[in-house]
């Protein structure tokens, strides 16, 4: 018995259709393994770029009363109060170098940037920033201050000479907890 007309037609463009559908499948699948593929393995451009290099993380120091009472005794002695505005003294409301009330929490900013990096900065956390912007100011000059402009050798260059390291160190660690 002979299959109608066009039942024999469907059959042939069924053969017709299969190797072209299963070539096509290839031809798909091969392309998907290719592109992702390619994303895998060494690429020696990408293993070339250096890393970025975050701030190291220090602990913040924990200060008794006396300890801060003693940090404060120096930076009014040292005159840091008269230029400088400390959140927590009302003594300290000065104008003209930067406001240093959050301090430790903007120097994570500053060691990452180009300008502090292009001054010759070595810092790469706070206590470093802190200690080196104390013993040498015109380094690296904050760039806001009340006023205006941060003006540059206004801070004086002689806290080694006027001050212990153990001093200097008191006053850095009580910054590095003004978050």
């Amino acid at each position: 018995m002979s299959q109608p007309t066009y039942i024999q037609s469907t059959n042939t463009n069924q053969q017709l259709r299969r190797p072209l559908l299963l070539t096509l499948a290839l031809i798909g699948m091969s392309a998907f393994v290719m592109i992702f593929a390619s994303g895998c393995g060494g690429n020696a451009a990408a293993a070339e770029i250096a890393p970025i290099q975050a701030p190291q993380v220090a602990a913040v120091p924990i200060l008794s009363p006396d300890q801060i009472a003693t940090a404060r005794e120096l930076l009014v002695s040292q005159g840091c109060v008269g230029c400088h505005t400390i959140g927590m003294f009302p003594e300290a409301q000065g104008l003209i170098g930067p406001n240093l009330t959050h301090i430790a929490t903007e120097v994570e900013q500053i060691i990452l940037s180009p300008e502090y990096k292009a001054s010759g900065g070595a810092a790469v956390n706070v206590g470093q920033y802190l200690y080196e912007s104390i013993l040498v100011p015109p380094l690296y000059v904050a760039p806001d201050c009340p006023m205006g402009e941060c003006p540059n050798y206004v801070m004086p260059q002689n806290f080694g000479d006027r001050m212990t390291n153990e001093q200097i160190n008191l006053i850095v660690d009580l910054f590095s907890t003004f978050k």
